[in-house]
């Protein structure tokens, strides 16, 4: 029996490989990062193209070999809003953004000044065609409150629990808000199997930060929120306390950057 050797690798192959292995230690101390997953197998939407106000929703990538990481949305031509600790580790040149299938590169990053407020606003370095198919969005300014109906959705972990998908398969579906606390907009949603449950129920989960809250007002979704942290309750998978920084609360900074935002009731 003869042996087959094995071709020595090339430079290239060598970096890519080192490359991939830099990117794989420097995500694992990040704080995990927080999507979509529910708890049975409903009418919930996986690996569906996103509609409506849900095509506004990128992903984050990093380093050149663009490792998918976390979520934002798309508030106008040249702008994505995130969570901030989703680009607080990373050097501005490894941060690109997903959109209708191209990568387009960060030019700069605005972090909100305040240091408990977890929002961040990307600026492209070009501007996203009319030809690729994202919506932009508007903003709600007033505060949330209990039974309001919400749409979450975003391309982190999803799947019922025990039967998760990994990340990057597009996931949407509605909730309702049981509380809103003074804290920094910590949000509780309904419990799983409440008596007024969502046949298309889903609660926050890992692996996509920086995914929306859209609440309906009047006709309209409008994006009142951002999710950045998640506490789980019921089981190792499932949430359903979850933290999101509400927009309201800053626009004064959101409007100084972007004084063109259209925001609404």
């Amino acid at each position: 029996m003869t042996k087959e050797l094995q071709k020595p690798c090339s430079r290239t192959q060598l970096v890519r490989f080192c490359f991939a292995m830099v990117a794989a230690f420097a995500l694992l101390p990040l704080p995990l990062a927080h999507a979509i997953i529910w708890s049975k197998e409903q009418s919930a939407q996986i690996g569906r193209e996103p509609s409506d106000v849900m095509q506004s929703v990128v992903k984050l990538h990093y380093t050149p070999l663009h490792v998918f990481g976390g979520c934002g949305v798309l508030v106008d031509s040249r702008h994505v809003l995130t969570a901030k600790h989703a680009v607080d580790s990373w050097p501005i040149e490894m941060v690109s953004i997903a959109i209708g299938g191209e990568f387009f590169a960060a030019e700069s990053i605005a972090k909100h000044p305040v240091k408990g407020v977890d929002l961040a606003l990307i600026r492209l370095r070009r501007t996203v065609s009319d030809s690729i198919d994202c919506q932009r969005v508007s903003l709600c300014r007033s505060k949330p409150k209990a039974g309001d109906r919400v749409w979450l959705g975003g391309y982190g972990l999803s799947g019922w629990v025990g039967h998760a998908l990994l990340g990057g398969n597009f996931a949407s579906g509605h909730n309702r808000i049981e509380q809103v606390t003074n804290h920094r907009g910590k949000i509780r949603f309904d419990a799983p199997e409440a008596e007024n449950t969502e046949g298309d129920e889903v609660f926050p989960a890992l692996l996509d930060s920086g995914s929306p809250v859209f609440i309906r007002r009047g006709d309209s979704w409008l994006l009142v929120g951002i999710t950045t942290t998640v506490s789980n309750r019921l089981s190792p998978s499932l949430g359903n306390h979850s933290h999101h920084e509400l927009l309201a609360e800053s626009r004064k900074w959101l409007d100084e950057n972007l004084p063109d935002l259209k925001w609404h009731e």
